[in-house]
């Protein structure tokens, strides 16, 4: 055998080894990464388990936390919405209870202030004063409903 070839030969079996050794190192970095990776999902397993409580869930999402909605409904506030369906009760039958006067006067007041809001002395006033007369038109009618069915009153205030 020749120089060159010995030399060929000795260059293709360095090269075998560096390519060898390449494999070996990337092999040794991929495994690193992959303990690396287990330890991290491993801590925040456990971090989710430390902090998660009766009414809180916490899990593992992906790279962090996320909590898990709890499928229970919150609990009604009864004695809130009875009295919000009392409320509505007697506002929606008050406002049935007003007259076309009352309700023209009311409407008209408030449109007439509202298209002249730009006369300021005028406008304003009459907006004022429609907004007043519908709160006091209100109140009026609630109040006889009131006295009408004192029963369903004292079921209104007991809820507050």
């Amino acid at each position: 055998m020749d120089i060159q070839a010995k030399v060929a030969a000795r260059r293709a079996e360095l090269e075998q080894q560096a390519k060898l050794t390449r494999e070996q190192d990337a092999a040794a970095a991929a495994a690193r990464m992959a303990a690396q990776q287990k330890a991290e999902e491993d801590a925040l397993e456990e971090i989710a388990v430390e902090i998660s409580s009766e009414t809180v869930q916490v899990v593992r999402d992906g790279d962090g936390l996320a909590i898990v909605p709890s499928n229970a409904p919150e609990p009604l506030d009864m004695r809130g919405m009875k009295k919000a369906q009392i409320e509505r009760l007697f506002r929606r039958e008050a406002r049935k209870a007003w007259t076309p006067g009352e309700n023209w006067l009311v409407i008209g007041s408030i449109t007439a202030g509202a298209c002249l809001i730009f006369m300021p002395f005028v406008g304003i006033p009459l907006l004022v004063f429609g907004l007043w007369r519908r709160s006091v038109t209100m109140n009026r009618h609630k109040e006889r409903l009131r006295a009408k069915y004192a029963d369903l009153a004292e079921q209104h205030r007991a809820a507050s």
